[in-house]
């Protein structure tokens, strides 16, 4: 898994890359406002091997930015499925793609939403064991042990994991938390 592309601008970035090719650092600052979160997922992108920066000294330090080849095959992909959700074109994997696409997946996880209740979230991991076999994960709103109000995934015991991340995505779970935020009825973690 690319855990990469949870940064908030990653993806915006991968497309901005993907459609102007090559550019300056700088020129990414019409797509993230906030120079420290650039920097930040810049760096977690390379650290994936998505993108190459390269710093040149001329007269100032530029650094410029292009996608590698395996950022360019998952930005692609990602302006195939905005245009399927747009419904500008169909995501159809050919015949060639498929073999691909199960060698680099079999071993991978799938997350989707089942429903979000007062005070908690249920998802739904598809291929948790790599074998096929699914479980339900329960995410629920909770404070941290600095009374903080975070998400708190029952199945890893984390404020952190990638089920949290993921649940923070849906909208649903952004009005539960803002919710149980009015109410207070907010719970220490055991």
């Amino acid at each position: 898994m690319v855990d990469a592309l949870y940064e908030r601008h990653a993806n915006r970035i991968l497309m901005f890359l993907l459609e102007n090719g090559e550019i300056k650092k700088t020129d990414l600052l019409q797509v993230v406002s906030s120079s420290d979160s650039l920097s930040n997922t810049i760096r977690k992108l390379e650290q994936e091997g998505l993108i190459a920066t390269e710093s040149k000294v001329i007269g100032r330090k530029i650094i410029s930015i292009r996608l590698t080849e395996k950022g360019f095959r998952v930005a692609k992909k990602l302006k195939e499925a905005e245009e399927a959700s747009k419904g500008k074109s169909e995501l159809v994997l050919q015949e060639s793609d498929y073999d691909d696409f199960i060698s680099h997946t079999k071993d991978m996880s799938v997350l989707s939403h089942l429903n979000a209740l007062d005070d908690h979230v249920a998802i739904r991991e598809v291929n948790y064991d790599h074998q096929g076999q699914d479980r339900v994960v329960f995410v629920y709103v909770k404070l941290n042990g600095h009374g903080i109000l975070r998400l708190w995934c029952e199945a890893d015991s984390s404020f952190n994991c990638w089920h949290v991340k993921y649940a923070w995505t849906i909208p649903d779970v952004q009005a539960m938390v803002q919710n149980q935020m009015g109410k207070g009825n907010v719970k220490e973690v055991d």
